[in-house]
């Protein structure tokens, strides 16, 4: 289970509210799956509280968490990495892949 979701298959379609946050992929080739690092990292970023609810929902902590750890620190603004700590209760010590 992926968050709220049972399959990859049953994702659902990213909001339209999140193409300014996504700006450097092509809207129409995004796949929630397949590009959930990016999705994850820019909502962590740039996102506002309604686009953080929707990652949650449909990826949930975990995946988010994973997905936080294997990123480096300087992919991350220092505010959002200091509350993505303490919301997804994990810590980002990533200098260098």
């Amino acid at each position: 289970m992926i968050g709220d979701v049972n399959t990859i298959s049953e994702l659902p379609t990213l909001p339209s509210s999140f193409r300014p946050i996504l700006w450097s992929l092509r809207w129409r080739d995004i796949d929630t799956w397949v590009d959930r690092e990016d999705i994850i990292l820019n909502t962590l970023n740039e996102g506002n509280l309604s686009q953080w609810r929707w990652i949650r929902k449909v990826y949930g902590d975990k995946e988010i968490g994973r997905i936080i750890k294997q990123r480096m620190i300087s992919e991350f603004h220092p505010e959002s990495r200091r509350l993505a700590e303490l919301v997804f209760n994990t810590s980002i010590t990533r200098n260098a892949r």
